[in-house]
């Protein structure tokens, strides 16, 4: 499961950040993709009711082709090292520059500052960690919450 939380990282822009936890063998019967399991490129159709808890956690999600309406694109991808679950802080200094500076731009073709999108990421909760999670997954939505229908790679809008 990830953690749902707001982080602001640019004026006017709001960055989410979701902390992955253990799944439920209920999640596991329900099908889709594990969150700590997306790729880059990877569309996601929506978080709606995978959100659980006070601790906003999202475990399974649905990966559908990028034509198809969804919320969230995967754009990149930075790995965690140490022996310890890293503080959030150090999580967001690391997640920085793959999530809202050169990942973003690669990938998108434009600075976060400049597209109708919003930088958001993934990270390992305490029982992912312990599993072996170390990735931070970098994920986009539009600043107004609407459908994309088409994958954000290159499109520098």
């Amino acid at each position: 499961m990830r953690t749902l939380k707001h982080v602001l990282t640019l004026p006017m822009i709001a960055a989410l950040a979701l902390s992955v936890s253990g799944c439920s063998v209920v999640q596991s019967l329900i099908g889709g993709t594990h969150s700590v399991d997306l790729a880059v490129g990877d569309c996601i159709k929506s978080l709606d009711g995978d959100v659980t808890g006070s601790d906003n956690q999202v475990g399974q999600v649905q990966v559908v082709d990028c034509s198809e309406p969804h919320l969230y694109e995967v754009y990149a991808e930075v790995e965690l090292s140490g022996d310890s679950l890293p503080s959030a802080t150090e999580v967001e200094t690391e997640a920085e520059d793959a999530c809202f500076g050169s990942g973003f731009e690669e990938y998108v073709g434009a600075p976060v500052t400049e597209t109708e999108y919003v930088a958001t990421y993934l990270s390992p909760s305490q029982d992912t960690w312990d599993a072996g999670d170390r990735k931070v997954t970098c994920v986009l939505s539009t600043l107004d919450e609407s459908e994309l229908t088409a994958s954000a790679k290159d499109s520098a809008k």
